[in-house]
């Protein structure tokens, strides 16, 4: 049961990290579009 909540716990944080990631480079990608 630890180890299952332990698992889902880092799926989670690896799944936000993607996510904070993907946003990251829209929002460079806007902000080239806007400075250009």
């Amino acid at each position: 049961m630890d180890m299952m909540f332990f698992i889902g716990v880092n799926i989670a944080l690896l799944g936000l990290l993607v996510y904070g990631l993907m946003t990251a480079k829209e929002k460079i990608k806007a902000g080239r579009k806007e400075i250009v």
